[in-house]
């Protein structure tokens, strides 16, 4: 959020399994940004668009909790870019909910160099991000690289892009033709990521074991020259055995790390080899022609989607809600204008509901506050009274939130009498060159909120704005070992 008012732009977040949408959207009212669209994303959640043959992974003999190994997180993203589509928005960052010390200059630098690459990228070094066996490879002593990843990315959308797979290194397969085409970025600069314990569960090494192999495999014929057509049987065959191999020195390795550590890598490396052995070849071989399909198919879909679409009308064609405003969040709305000033409230338009109340409580206060005849004060009793007391929607609240309308009637006049004070107390200001024109001009100004073209994921993902100024710039292809 902070990213997202610095740089005056869109935040679009897909929340899941334990946040919600409205406890998001409580907070951006209580923080006072008004450029955010808070989606709930639910467990069961399909779409058309997003019915891939490379999520089909049965053929692997993959039990029910290894097929998906990152959650929503690629259909997160996925509904990133159809939204970025829909809306007609040119350039958007994603940015997932554990990436830390991002700051907006470093943002607009990576979303300034969009254009002539088609993907900017930085790396997550601290606590790096790399997959177990990865960090196996380090904590034994070998030197391990991280590459660029989608937790941090820009995308220009206004362009050709592909899609992220429900495999493991999806950001890999993702930005791929662009590193082929040296035209995946990197700004330069790094940022950090919440740690995490790689080695906490074996399973976490068999679920990105397949994920592994094909990534790492696509990017070492890439580091040759050799486009992924030549990934055939045959070079799936020789790269299994060399995947082995480096497990195995991995595995050996281990013996002289302190024992408590030991212990968790080497049974995270064993459960990486076990996998590793069931796949095969002419498995790899054919997921890379079911990816390509795959990419086909998206292309054709994203020519199909409807353009420039208003927020709402785009979430309609993703089958998603935005939750209201209420009932925890916005007792009322406060009316705005075009160019997001606000103008006079609605009578009735209140103050934030408590959380505390009950759903059937602060739905029905909700009700009283867009009502035009419904005017709510305080009485010389320190009770609210209201001109149409017989409404169905008082009669329905309980005592509980009656006192809760009469607490906020009893803050509201206090704030009332405190602001009138201090405006009383305000000597004039004198008119100045600078307030010629009715307004505070320069540095001085607050500028306006226009409608940004970004978005962002998962997690939580700003978008960037317009940008100049560069730091630097690198180009990025080949293999850079993270994995």
């Amino acid at each position: 959020m902070t990213l997202a008012r610095a740089l005056e732009c869109k935040l679009v977040v897909f929340c899941s399994r334990d946040t919600r949408a409205v406890e998001v959207n409580e907070l951006l009212a209580l923080r006072k940004f008004t450029q955010g669209v808070i989606v709930d994303l639910p467990g069961d959640y399909t779409l058309k668009q997003l019915d891939f043959a490379t999520s089909k992974l049965t053929y692997l003999d993959y039990s029910s909790g290894y097929v998906n190994p990152n959650g929503d997180l690629s259909i997160k993203r996925n509904l990133g870019l159809l939204l970025a589509r829909m809306l007609g928005w040119e350039r958007i960052f994603f940015m997932d909910d554990d990436i830390r010390d991002l700051d907006s200059s470093a943002l607009r630098g990576a979303v300034s160099m969009l254009g002539p690459y088609r993907t900017v990228g930085m790396r997550a070094i601290d606590y790096p991000d790399n997959s177990v066996v990865c960090h196996g490879h380090r904590e034994t002593g070998a030197y391990q690289d991280v590459f660029i990843s989608g937790s941090v990315l820009a995308v220009h959308c206004a362009g050709p892009v592909t899609f992220f797979p429900e495999i493991y290194n999806e950001d890999w397969f993702f930005f791929y033709h662009d590193a082929a085409a040296r035209r995946l970025g990197w700004p330069g600069q790094d940022v950090t990521q919440l740690w995490y314990d790689p080695f906490a569960n074996p399973k976490r090494a068999a679920v990105q074991e397949f994920g592994d192999v094909m990534a790492e495999g696509l990017y070492g014929l890439l580091h040759y020259g050799i486009g992924a057509e030549r990934a055939t049987a045959d070079y799936w065959k020789i790269f299994l055995g060399s995947r082995l191999r480096f497990l195995e020195a991995v595995l050996a390795r281990s013996e002289k790390v302190e024992l408590y550590l030991r212990r968790r890598i080497a049974t995270s490396i064993m459960t990486a080899m076990t996998w590793s052995r069931k796949i095969e070849p002419s498995t790899c071989e054919h997921y890379i022609k079911l990816w390509q399909q795959d990419l086909d198919i998206w292309e054709q879909r994203l020519k199909d989607v409807p353009r420039r679409l208003s927020v709402k009308a785009a979430l309609h064609e993703l089958d998603l809600t935005p939750p209201d405003l209420n009932p925890f969040v916005l007792a009322g709305i406060i009316r705005k204008s075009r160019n997001g000033a606000s103008k006079a409230a609605m009578v009735g338009a209140a103050a934030l509901i408590s959380s505390s109340l009950s759903l059937d409580d602060a739905n029905a206060i909700e009700a009283l506050g867009p009502s035009e005849d419904a005017a709510v004060g305080a009485d010389s009793g320190r009770h609210l009274s209201f001109a149409q007391v017989a409404t169905s929607a008082w009669q329905k609240i309980t005592r509980v939130g009656r006192g809760f309308l009469d607490e906020t009637a009893l803050f509201s006049e206090a704030l009332l009498r405190l602001t009138m004070s201090k405006l009383a107390k305000e000597p004039p200001k004198p008119r100045t060159a600078t307030r010629q024109s009715g307004r505070l001009r320069g540095r001085h100004r607050k500028p306006s909120e226009p409608a940004a073209d970004d978005v962002s994921s998962d997690i939580r993902d700003p978008g960037a704005a317009q940008g100049d100024g560069l730091a630097g710039a690198s180009s990025t292809s080949g293999s850079s070992r993270r994995r």
